[in-house]
């Protein structure tokens, strides 16, 4: 593979779609990605504190963990929603 542009300048004539829009594609992957690794990365030392904050005070462990889980529920629901509205446009 030649790294000086003309493959993806080759896939652009072949196709419908412009070597433009590939690398936008392209950047957007890539920053995606990166945005995914970086939120999981600087979330590690908020779960860190999380034993101390059960240990100090167990009630409002009680008190929060059925509203994470009805969160994440209506989250998930609303995202299969979604993804099941955007396949029936695109059949």
């Amino acid at each position: 593979f030649e790294n000086d542009g003309t493959r993806l300048v080759r896939m652009g004539e072949e196709t419908n779609t412009s070597p433009d829009a590939f690398a936008t594609s392209m950047d957007t992957v890539v920053s995606t990605s990166y945005d995914i690794f970086n939120r999981k990365l600087f979330s590690l030392p908020k779960l860190a504190l999380l034993p101390g904050v059960v240990m100090k005070q167990p009630a409002l462990l009680v008190k929060i963990f059925p509203f994470i889980f009805l969160s994440d529920l209506v989250k998930a629901r609303m995202v299969s929603t979604i993804t099941n509205k955007v396949e029936q446009l695109d059949k």
